[in-house]
């Protein structure tokens, strides 16, 4: 009995440095994120031409996605007198900044290659030109699916394919994508 109750209070001591342990290092964490987060901070505000440097991002990336994308499509599809990249590249920008331009939701910050800074829950992301692009192109799908299921027919022209199918091509996309990038940086 005696030997089960040394036990159980070791293992009570064991949990204990454990516990203070685990709070030690997330103070630390904290604290080294506080640190990132203002060095983030500084850079966009020094980097970033979008803001005239009280650069802030209005809205997150995802959400700036969904409530874009849609639209953006719609009326770069109606659009259709000028080259069918050209028409990509106006409806990546447009889902980014959104219709009025007035969305802020990431942040460029070199153009060779693209560094991309934006905010997930409240969190600084940064990616590379490809990292991101693989999470632009997968926000954007569903759009371009809903898109094609509802307006595709008979008498949809070969230059509104051509930019359904560049938006569904993962590559022709990120093609696309890193244009668009230099053109945000600087709208």
């Amino acid at each position: 009995m005696e030997s089960e109750q040394l036990e159980m209070f070791e293992e009570l001591m064991k949990r204990d440095e454990e516990i203070a342990r685990l709070e030690e290092e997330k103070s630390k964490l904290t604290l080294e994120n506080m640190s990132m987060q203002k060095t983030i901070d500084t850079i966009l505000r020094v980097k970033c031409k979008r803001g005239e440097g009280a650069f802030s991002l209005n809205v997150e990336l995802k959400p700036c996605i969904e409530k874009n994308a849609y639209e953006a499509l719609d009326q770069g599809m109606k659009n259709m007198t000028t080259k069918p990249t050209d028409i990509v590249n106006q409806v990546l920008l447009s889902t980014l900044v959104g219709l009025k331009g007035t969305d802020i939701p990431c942040a460029v910050l070199h153009n060779n290659p693209p560094i991309v800074v934006y905010k997930d829950h409240n969190i600084w992301v940064v990616k590379g030109v490809n990292e991101f692009s693989i999470l632009y192109y997968k926000h954007m799908q569903p759009h371009v699916m809903r898109y094609s299921k509802e307006h595709v027919n008979d008498d949809t022209s070969d230059n509104q394919m051509t930019v359904l199918n560049t938006l569904l091509n993962y590559h022709q996309f990120t093609s696309c994508l890193k244009q668009v990038l230099r053109m945000y940086k600087d709208y």
